[in-house]
């Protein structure tokens, strides 16, 4: 009812409600005046407080025929979450409160948040972070309810990959957004506020992966309750950074007190768990012990510590900055290089893991088996490396590619193998064959494909990143610049009005080598009545198959105009493999057939 009352008062431009009046104005689009309703600080946390009720009601509701203690305890524990999130609303955070005089228009949103980004990315991102709440209730639930054999694991493997798809989802729509809007000609750039985002993301990917040890050998239950304490302890120290303005971002909400209560809950929050797992640990008794190294639950084990590792590594790069002004008075800030160096490695062995896991069995694999599975994606992405460092000269940008292909060519060879077992079982032909094995086991051939989906992914991060052309030039009015394989004639600038901004629209025509047409590109900045002094640009992009070609419009003089010129290769393959995923988890979600056999 809150949310649906402030909602109505954007779009009957109530502007003697306050945050209304902030937030939006009479020539805003109706789609950004719907939007305006998350776009603040109070209106996101009302916001993160209807939609995790939401969730939770839905919970309960599809639960309700269970009755088991597992589900009163987490509802116990949902509670004082709920209550805390109300009471910033109602004591801190109000977005119902009034001007003391009904204004005649508002100031608008914030220019950089007039964008379609800002109709999917902000409820994603925040549906994610909220999403993880349900899990740890339960997963902390099952400890104080005395659920010490694993059972609780099959109450939140769903609501855990819900929580995934959603913080998944966020992040990278959160990087299309960077992309084409701020103008740097890339989509991560390891700011504080991303950092935050991406941490539950980390621990929460190790704990989906550590729950199946749980729930195939009942093992690593201490290890995946823990991760799913730090996944949530993240999500609430995310929504502190952004609300307490302590770290510099773009993405931050201006300053307010309202951060120290999130400090204080996250402190509350981590302390009363910690000690919950610590009181009630003797009872989580493991199914024994790893049989072997060569086993698939200890590459799960060792796929997680380096999952813990990424996470350690990003966020002592993104508390660094307070800590050293704490400890001496400066504060040094930690950038992209940082990251770069340490991160680099682990995500390049997380992508070599991919294609190790799913030729292991769970008990033990055989030198036999192990040499016959893993012989040919060797030969083939030594191959690749030896190929790629004499086409390109860069033994790092080799070895990377090599890394993706031995991933890439170890899961389609276990796809290949099913496959042609299935087929000779049921006499089918092969691609029969292959729908109906993932129609039987959509939880492993869809995580398959997951993993598929991030290796495309990764290929287009390290084309786009470590093959980037760019260049910043001043061009003439009529003068031509030679780029890459395309031809850019700069025709000039105007000024054109449109609702409540000015756009400063510079028109570029491009032609490639080897062809007759002309493409037209029309980067601009915009100036908001409400916001002249925070102008915002609107990049131009035209993406072909192997690379986008990117102009950000940098300055415009009387007779010339300043851009930078980005050339990223292969970056189609972020969107797609980001793509892929989602229709993976389509695959994971969809029911599965009962097997025949």
């Amino acid at each position: 009812i809150a949310s649906s009352t402030l909602v109505y008062s954007f779009i009957s431009q109530d502007f003697g409600v306050r945050y209304v009046a902030l937030h939006s104005n009479k020539a805003m689009p109706f789609y950004y005046t719907v939007a305006a309703f998350y776009s603040g600080q109070e209106g996101s946390l009302l916001y993160w407080a209807t939609l995790l009720s939401v969730f939770w009601g839905i919970t309960v509701f599809v639960k309700r025929m269970h009755r088991d203690s597992l589900t009163s305890y987490a509802n116990i524990l949902m509670m004082p979450i709920l209550i805390f999130f109300f009471s910033i609303l109602i004591f801190k955070a109000n977005p119902m409160e009034r001007l003391p005089m009904v204004m005649t228009d508002g100031q608008g949103l914030n220019p950089l948040l007039r964008d379609p980004g800002m109709l999917i990315h902000p409820p994603m991102l925040l549906a994610g972070y909220l999403s993880w709440t349900i899990p740890f209730v339960f997963g902390i639930g099952a400890l104080i309810s005395g659920d010490h054999r694993g059972d609780w694991v099959s109450s939140i493997r769903k609501p855990t990959l819900i929580a995934w798809a959603l913080q998944s989802a966020g992040l990278v729509l959160g990087g299309w957004w960077a992309y084409h809007v701020l103008g740097w000609g890339g989509y991560w750039g390891w700011d504080p506020v991303e950092n935050v985002a991406l941490l539950p993301w980390l621990t929460g990917t190790a704990f989906l992966h550590s729950i199946m040890v749980v729930e195939r050998r009942k093992k690593l239950q201490i290890w995946s309750i823990s991760l799913l304490i730090a996944t949530f302890s993240f999500s609430i120290f995310g929504t502190f950074i952004v609300r307490s303005g302590i770290l510099s971002s773009v993405h931050n909400f201006a300053e307010s007190e309202v951060g120290h209560y999130f400090l204080a809950f996250f402190a509350i929050s981590l302390l009363g768990s910690i000690l919950t797992l610590l009181f009630t640990s003797r009872f989580l008794k493991d199914n024994g012990t790893f049989d072997s190294a060569t086993s698939k639950e200890s590459g799960f084990l060792v796929n997680n510590t380096i999952f813990i590792a990424l996470s350690f590594a990003t966020f002592w790069g993104t508390v660094y900055p307070m800590v050293s002004e704490a400890l001496g008075d400066q504060r040094i800030t930690v950038g992209a290089p940082f990251y770069e160096k340490v991160n680099g490695p682990l995500f390049a062995l997380l992508l070599l893991l991919m294609g190790v896991g799913p030729l292991l069995n769970w008990n033990h694999t055989s030198y036999s088996s192990l040499k016959q599975k893993f012989l040919p994606p060797i030969i083939i992405s030594i191959l690749v490396i030896a190929f790629l460092f004499l086409l390109i000269d860069s033994l790092v940008a080799a070895v990377s590619f090599g890394i993706c292909s031995f991933a890439l060519i170890s899961i389609i060879s276990e796809y290949i193998r099913a496959t042609k077992s299935r087929a000779n079982l049921t006499g089918q032909n092969h691609i029969r064959s292959l729908l109906s094995l993932v129609s039987v086991d959509r939880r492993k051939y869809g995580g398959y494909l997951i993993h598929i989906s991030i290796v495309v992914m990764a290929i287009g991060i390290i084309s786009s990143s470590g093959f980037q052309t760019k260049q910043e030039v001043n061009l003439i009015k009529g003068q031509e610049l030679n780029i890459g394989r395309y031809t850019l004639t700069y025709s000039g600038t105007a000024t054109i009005r449109e609702d409540d901004k000015n756009s400063v629209v510079s028109q570029i025509l491009v032609k490639q080598k080897g062809s007759t047409h002309t493409s037209v590109m029309h980067p601009k900045t915009q100036y908001y009545d409400n916001y002249i002094s925070q102008p915002t640009s609107r990049v131009a992009i035209i993406s072909f198959p192997m690379e986008d070609l990117y102009i950000f419009q940098s300055g415009v003089g009387d007779d010339s105009a300043t851009f930078a010129i980005f050339i990223n290769p292969l970056i189609i393959l972020v969107w797609v493999g980001s793509s892929m995923i989602i229709m993976s988890l389509f695959i994971i979600f969809w029911p599965a057939k009962k097997d025949k056999i």
